[in-house]
């Protein structure tokens, strides 16, 4: 598979958000024609399609196309019902959700595979570089996996092929590195905004943090009362805490599990 093959084939972006825009984006600095854009909202559609120069529409009649490759980047509980407004065997569908089975898209068609970036995406940040970010792919046939490859070598992404079990659990182990971790910072926010505390004063901690745990393995790192087993400071941040009664259990929690995984070292 070269970029002479492709000159043959519709390239249709499925979605306009997030993960779409740098896909289709990144995809299109490096040489891939997009033949569409297609969301349900044709007004994002629009944003997109005019910077990666190409057609959008909210109409799927328009992008049909019995060879095209379709890649379908929207919510994982619409690509079931998008992959079956294509429904064409000789289509390649592929999705890049992290815990959406490949089986979903086997049913539509046997040309069918996964293209999953480790990474999380805003379209109203900068540009993610793809550049030795892990890819995991998935696919039905070598003909696919050739496509997958392709998609990975134009933008120096770093292809791993990973089943859709391991990739289900990449994601959860995603979720907490990325999602909860902001989840924890969006916590220390709140608490900090809500007792007038200036919350600029706690960014160059969580700088230091995440710049050791590139470095470090991180349960080399870890400080704190609930490390040190200091039931005393503990018991004065749990009281201290008492109007946020979400939050105090999340303390508790997450502090008895430290010492837990701890205590097996």
């Amino acid at each position: 598979m070269n970029k002479n093959d492709f000159n043959n084939i519709s390239v249709n972006l499925i979605g306009s958000g997030n993960l779409a825009t740098h896909i289709g984006i990144t995809l299109n600095n490096n040489g891939l024609k997009i033949n569409y854009v297609w969301s349900r909202n044709l007004e994002n559609a629009k944003i997109l399609a005019e910077k990666i120069k190409t057609t959008y529409t909210d109409n799927f009649t328009e992008i049909y196309n019995n060879k095209a490759i379709y890649l379908i980047c929207v919510p994982d509980s619409e690509i079931k019902s998008i992959a079956k407004k294509i429904n064409s065997e000789n289509s390649i569908l592929i999705h890049t959700s992290a815990s959406t089975n490949i089986s979903v898209l086997e049913k539509f068609s046997t040309n069918c595979g996964v293209f999953y970036p480790l990474q999380t995406f805003s379209k109203n940040s900068k540009l993610v570089n793809f550049k030795n970010l892990p890819v995991f792919i998935e696919y039905s046939n070598n003909n696919v996996k050739n496509i997958l490859k392709y998609l990975c070598d134009i933008i120096n992404a770093k292809l791993i092929i990973a089943n859709s079990e391991k990739r289900l659990l990449i994601h959860i182990a995603a979720i907490f590195a990325n999602n909860f971790t902001n989840h924890m910072i969006s916590i220390s926010n709140e608490i900090a905004g809500s007792n007038k505390i200036d919350f600029e004063l706690f960014k160059p901690l969580i700088i230091e943090t995440l710049d050791k745990i590139t470095k470090i393995n991180s349960i080399d790192i870890q400080t704190g009362p609930s490390v040190r087993n200091d039931k005393n400071t503990i018991k004065k941040h749990l009281k201290a805490l008492k109007k946020y009664k979400d939050f105090a259990k999340i303390y508790s929690f997450v502090s008895k599990n430290i010492q837990k995984m701890h205590s097996k070292l």
